[in-house]
């Protein structure tokens, strides 16, 4: 509204002979428009990307979480344990194989010797 409010005050203090104001007024518009619509559309796929990236890292969080209770004597680890490695840990592990998904080991940024009982048990790429 800000942009119509500037263009209805600069057509008032125009002496009005032709079309000629009222054309580049809308000229200047339909510009400011189409501006304000690109930067809009780049917020609105850069949000979704976004999104994206953060279901993606969530649902592989979610694979890393389900094979580390499989793991053989995972019944046995304190619970405050297997909710951190299976909560914050997993969704970093899960945020660097995403971030880097071509490693050889499939474990970029080493995290699974850190994970209590993985170490030699799960190798992320199995």
């Amino acid at each position: 509204m800000r942009l119509v409010q500037q263009a209805v005050d600069h057509l008032a203090q125009k002496e009005i002979t032709s079309a000629t104001p009222f054309e580049a007024v809308l000229k200047a518009l339909e510009s400011a428009w189409a501006q304000q619509e690109k930067k809009l559309q780049a917020r609105r796929e850069a949000e979704q990307q976004a999104l994206l990236q953060a279901e993606q890292r969530e649902m592989l969080a979610e694979s890393i979480a389900a094979k580390v209770q499989n793991i053989a004597g995972a019944d046995q680890v304190p619970a405050d344990i297997v909710d951190f490695v299976t909560g914050p840990w997993a969704r970093v592990a899960a945020q660097a194989q995403l971030q880097q998904p071509d490693t050889e080991d499939g474990d970029p940024g080493g995290y699974w010797p850190w994970c209590p009982g993985c170490s030699g048990a799960y190798r992320p790429t199995e």
